[in-house]
């Protein structure tokens, strides 16, 4: 694994993808820390981070498209394959590689509260939590993106689906405030995202009857619910929704200044989930 993460880490430094990345996550960090110290006269970072958010959606498709997809439109990942590595340890360290990455500009935004810290008062602290949390949000906005690496072959088609995915993550919390409060509205979207999930769960794990008989013991529960109490529901569609964006949940580090532990277990359950189905599609190809 630590051969791999220092093989993609030079590869990555040698083709002037990763400076490229890291001078564009400075350009824009630097400008909003600038503009919200001159103008806004705050001395913290943790709105800026709130401001350069967005520059994952160009950074992370750029990253992850050429993890998988590129290696195998080149040829080389079969000779990849044909090493004796572990398809885990494959995948880590191209994770890995590709967190620190977008870490190392993270890391120079974080000394500019050292800097900031000569003109006002600046919680370290309260900075060095966004920061984490940027990084958590980055690394699962990455696994996405590497799963979606590993379904391709071509870099672009790799590349616009991540960018696509991201957008609308990163829309979420719009999306939310245009969804109906209503109790039989939150019924009929709950209904669309069991069964949606369920049939990707069915895709992905080809154990199609088992997840059948989630979705259905999930929607009877949902139909059981929405029988005794529809007030229950009220609202509860955008509540779910919400919960699953991962800019959304951002914002407790960077407005509000609070370390929000299940945040943190968010990014790294999505982080999780999004490696393990990465690693099956690559088993499933290595055997197939």
């Amino acid at each position: 694994m630590l051969a791999i993460y220092k093989k993609e880490l030079k590869s990555a430094m040698y083709s002037m993808i990763a400076p490229a990345l890291i001078a564009f996550i400075l350009l824009f960090s630097g400008f909003f820390v600038s503009l919200n110290s001159l103008f806004n006269f705050a001395s913290s970072i943790e709105t800026s981070y709130s401001n350069t958010l967005f520059v994952l959606l160009i950074a992370v498709p750029v990253l992850s498209m050429r993890a998988f997809a590129g290696e195998r439109g080149s040829g080389t990942y079969l000779l990849l394959g044909s090493l004796p590595i572990k398809t885990v340890d494959l995948l880590i360290g191209k994770y890995l590689a590709m967190i620190t990455v977008i870490s190392i500009p993270l890391f120079v935004t974080f000394l500019y509260t050292f800097i900031l810290s000569l003109y006002g008062k600046v919680n370290v602290l309260s900075s060095a939590a966004a920061t984490l949390a940027f990084i958590l949000c980055g690394a699962a906005m990455l696994a996405i993106g590497l799963y979606i690496s590993c379904l391709t072959d071509s870099q672009i088609v790799a590349a616009v689906i991540s960018f696509t995915c991201l957008l609308a993550i990163y829309f979420l919390p719009t999306i939310v405030l245009m969804l109906p409060a209503t109790a039989f509205a939150s019924f009929l979207i709950i209904t669309v995202l069991i069964i949606a999930f369920g049939l990707i769960a069915g895709y992905l794990t080809s154990n199609r009857i088992a997840c059948g008989a989630v979705i259905l013991f999930c929607e009877s529960v949902l139909i059981a619910v929405f029988c005794i109490n529809h007030e229950m529901l009220e609202g509860a569609a955008a509540k779910l929704v919400s919960s699953l964006s991962l800019t959304d949940r951002f914002s407790s580090f960077s407005t509000y200044g609070v370390f929000d532990i299940s945040s943190v277990v968010y990014y790294l359950s999505v982080s999780a989930v999004f490696l393990f189905l990465a690693h099956r599609s690559l088993e499933k190809r290595r055997w197939s």
